[in-house]
């Protein structure tokens, strides 16, 4: 039994006017349940200035008239778990009859209803399950969470999907899948926690759905449903022309019923009666193998498709499976997966499944073999080597890897007679939710083994590695390519590796999608280049940034030569601690010749980048030697000016984290680079700076000074934002530096001034003798400067201290911006504390400022102790 929620009633509780005595009504009414001695105060309304809100509430007491309440699942009609009673569920005995059976993962894949399925119970599999009829809602509670479609045919399912019938005088089943699709994070919310996210089904009657009366249900579900009813008939249309397509190519060319074929002879060839005109050829002389291609570019080639492909391409099929031919493919895919300087995801497309699995099996033999070797150099490595080798083994030891493929009926006697074993690769296909786990960038499944399921419609940002071992062509090819080829992180290319020469169809591919005369590729539109490229351009970019020093007076040879940068070079360890005295001095002085504007630092700091983004790019090529001392010249460079710069605040960040992050995620630490050597402003002695500028390198010193002063700023603005005026200031100064109108020493001497300013506006709060928080309120309250007399102060500082007080102690609750009743409270509670200010405040200005402190609160708080206070103190 679920228990209905008892009725709301609203009271208008009275309170005396702060302001003339009288008695008014609080400007919240009270929500009372049946049963409930009284309710908290929520606000309070002084002289009718607060009919608003009295017209908002009762526009939600309407909203309860309009019948609309609070329903369990079960109280909308009858829910049911599916079944699948023998053990083991996946026993082939259960399979290969007439009854649909639907799996988590047929539903996640489902639009709006659910019609395709994967595999079909027979008579014994149906007599331990139950078939469901149409208009069933299924949703998924385990594997695949909140995953929901209605069921468009007669169809089984077992215990990890629930059956939800509607009750036809109480719910439309298409209104029911709406609402479970807008709590479907909140499910999966709450279903997480153990080895597999389980939502159960006593978990899914807790949940409440706010519903309307039928008609209202079925008039939202018409509007909704007429989109998805769309995208199910275009799919369907989709389908029946491709079908179309193949039965016209069929009774072309293989029944030779093409238009007009009554007049044309038959004639006797080799491979029987063809029209006359046509004629037999070798299939390498006019095609590279396009039949071929064609059959792999089904979804996926059954028992008929397979036989048929070994007997019409015997050779090449051959060739392509070969033992000795997929050891060395192995061998080859483990050694550059491993030392790819890119470390993102990669796929293995192998020609068919049998194929496959024996792929997955000999690169994990490669894999372990990889493996051990390190472990055994890792014991006797030099002590500069070995923290790069520990990484790789790390990465070797935690990389997950599985093979996808569809199942097919019979597949597990198929596999066993090729001395193959599916059954535990399908039991983590059906157990778990590999697909999610690929795209998750930081799940440590690395590498995934197919044949045809993924290379299409599969969006894998972080995947930067195809390794290609199947015969392809169009738009097949160009969508498995595309795999590898989304932006992402560091990523600055996607690497195509081809095994099977197949790139020799690539021009033809892309014609396709050409803008040009004839789908003629343009300049500038191939998405695809040879790997020399990528070198040539590394190659390139290398001299763009030694021609950018040059031109700065930079000297790159004394660095090069150095022993202590060779020693850095070869370990990566820290500059300080590695290079020589004379390197060290040479690195200084190229940054201070680099530094001179904003503009120039900008230019080289991103040639550095794009350096040693593209030599990562070209790992493991052997030609990456040719410029590994010159990539680590410009990197080093690159980071003695980064580290310049003020550590970075990530305050503001966080308090959007903190906005988006629910209770139940847990937030990743921030990891902060190690800063240089800065100023404390509020600890430095000016003049021993000025004499420390005078000696030293101006233009470094200068940059360090400026990047204090911004990080200071930074803060301080973020805190108060009536400091804005002093973040303009700042940047007209630095933009006078860049535009030449201040040398260097001008730019220094301007820093100074303004950091000894900044300083004194930090002390400010203490002056006022307030908080930081405090000081942010009282300087919304009292500018412009209205000229109040101390006595007026102290009471604008009590007022400031006293309303935020009030907000953290009773209104500012988890997740209050999100809720409209909070923010209300939060809003007339301001209000109200505004409203008592001295009378110099007009009725205008009180308005203004009572929307201005809103904001500043609404900006800067999250919830209980979640603020940019809270998160600086």
């Amino acid at each position: 039994m679920t228990s209905t929620p008892q009725p709301l009633t609203w009271t208008k509780p009275m309170r005396r006017c702060a302001r003339c005595g009288e008695q008014r009504p609080d400007g919240f009414p009270k929500p009372v349940r049946s049963g409930q001695r009284r309710g908290a105060r929520v606000g309070g309304a002084d002289c009718g200035e607060r009919d608003v809100i009295a017209k908002g509430w009762s526009r939600m007491s309407n909203d309860l008239k309009l019948g609309w309440s609070y329903k369990k699942l079960d109280e909308l009609g009858f829910v049911g778990r599916g079944r699948s009673r023998h053990r083991p569920r996946n026993h082939p005995s259960l399979y290969g009859g007439p009854y649909p059976f639907f799996q988590t993962g047929d539903v996640k894949a489902a639009e709006f209803y659910l019609s395709d399925y994967s595999q079909t119970y027979n008579e014994k599999g149906l007599a331990q399950s139950k078939l469901w009829e149409p208009g069933t809602l299924c949703i998924t509670i385990a594997a695949n969470i909140a995953e929901s479609a209605i069921l468009k045919i007669k169809g089984c399912f077992p215990d990890n999907i629930v059956g939800f019938v509607a009750d036809p005088d109480k719910a439309d089943v298409r209104f029911v899948k709406y609402a479970i699709d807008t709590m479907k994070l909140r499910m999966q919310s709450i279903s997480r926690g153990t080895t597999q996210d389980n939502l159960s089904l006593d978990k899914l009657l807790t949940f409440d759905f706010l519903t309307p009366p039928l008609p209202t249900q079925r008039k939202i579900a018409a509007i909704l449903s007429a989109y998805d009813d769309l995208i199910e008939n275009n799919t369907r249309r989709i389908a029946i022309l491709e079908e179309m397509a193949r039965l016209l190519y069929r009774e072309w060319f293989v029944h030779f019923r093409f238009p007009g074929h009554e007049q044309v002879a038959m004639v006797d060839s080799e491979l029987g009666p063809i029209p006359e005109g046509w004629e037999v050829v070798k299939l390498g002389s006019i095609a590279d193998n396009e039949d071929m291609q064609r059959l792999l570019e089904e979804a996926e080639l059954d028992d008929v498709q397979e036989t048929a492909l070994a007997r019409v391409f015997s050779d090449e099929y051959q060739v392509i499976t070969r033992d000795d031919r997929l050891e060395k493919v192995a061998e080859d895919i483990v050694s550059h997966f491993v030392n790819r300087g890119y470390p993102g995801k990669a796929m293995i497309v192998s020609i068919d499944k049998l194929t496959t699995m024996r792929m997955y099996d000999r690169v994990q033999k490669y894999w372990h073999h990889t493996l051990d070797d390190w472990r055994a150099q890792l014991a006797a490595a030099l002590p500069e080597a070995r923290d790069a080798l520990a990484k790789k083994i790390e990465f070797m030891e935690t990389t997950d890897m599985a093979v996808v493929l569809s199942q097919e009926q019979g597949e597990v006697e198929k596999f066993r007679e090729k001395g193959l074993d599916i059954v535990p690769h399908r039991q983590r296909m059906m157990t778990e939710d590999l697909d999610e786990k690929f795209k998750d960038p930081d799940d440590p499944f690395r590498l995934v083994f197919v044949c045809a399921m993924w290379r299409t419609g599969f969006d894998v940002p972080s995947c930067s590695t195809i390794y290609l071992d199947r015969p392809m062509r169009n738009h097949t090819l160009m969508q498995t390519i595309a795999r590898a080829n989304r932006v992402f992180g560091e990523k600055v290319n996607g690497l195509i590796v081809d095994y099977v020469g197949i790139f020799r169809d690539l021009q033809r591919a892309l014609a396709i999608y050409g803008t040009g005369p004839d789908g003629q590729i343009q300049e500038g539109e191939e998405p695809i280049e040879d790997k020399d490229a990528l070198v040539e351009r590394l190659r390139e970019t290398i001299a763009e940034a030694e021609a950018f020093c040059a031109d700065r007076g930079v000297d790159l040879e004394p660095i090069l030569q150095s022993e202590g940068f060779q020693r850095i070079a070869l370990m990566d360890a820290a500059l300080s601690q590695l290079v020589e005295a004379q390197a060290e001095a040479a690195l200084d002085d190229s940054v201070e010749r680099i530094i001179v504007n904003d503009e120039l630092k900008s230019r080289y700091l991103a040639l550095a980048g794009e350096v040693d983004r593209l030599f990562k790019a070209i790992l493991p090529d052997t030609r990456a030697g040719e410029f590994s001392p010159r990539r680590k010249v410009f990197v080093v460079l690159a980071d003695k000016i980064r580290g310049l710069a003020a550590p970075a605040d990530i305050t503001e960040v966080m308090g959007a984290v903190e906005d988006l992050l629910d209770e139940s995620v847990e937030a990743k630490e921030y990891v902060i680079r190690e800063p240089g050597v800065f100023y404390d402003l509020s600890k430095v002695d000016f003049e021993a700076l000025r004499q420390h500028f005078e000696q030293g390198r101006k233009r470094t010193e200068a940059e360090k000074l400026r990047s204090t002063v911004s990080a200071k700023l930074r803060r301080m603005v973020r805190l108060n934002r009536s400091r804005m005026n002093y973040l303009e200031e700042f940047q007209r100064i630095i933009d006078e530096y860049n535009a030449g109108s201040r040398n260097v020493e001008e730019f220094f001497e301007a820093l100074v001034e303004f950091a000894r300013r900044l300083n004194e506006e930090d002390q400010r709060a203490i002056a006022e003798n307030l908080s930081e928080e405090e000081l942010a309120v009282f300087d919304i309250l009292t500018r412009p400067d209205l000229n109040l007399t101390e006595k007026e102060k102290r009471a604008v500082k009590q007022a400031a201290h006293d309303l935020l007080e009030t907000l953290k102690r009773e209104k500012l609750v988890l997740d209050w911006r999100k809720r409209q009743q909070s923010r209300a409270a939060v809003r007339v509670l301001i209000e109200e504390l505004i409203w008592q200010l001295p009378e110099r405040y007009t009725d205008k200005m009180c308005q203004q400022k009572s929307a201005q402190i809103y904001q500043h609160i609404y900006d800067n708080y999250w919830g209980p102790e979640r603020s940019i206070y809270a998160m600086t103190a």
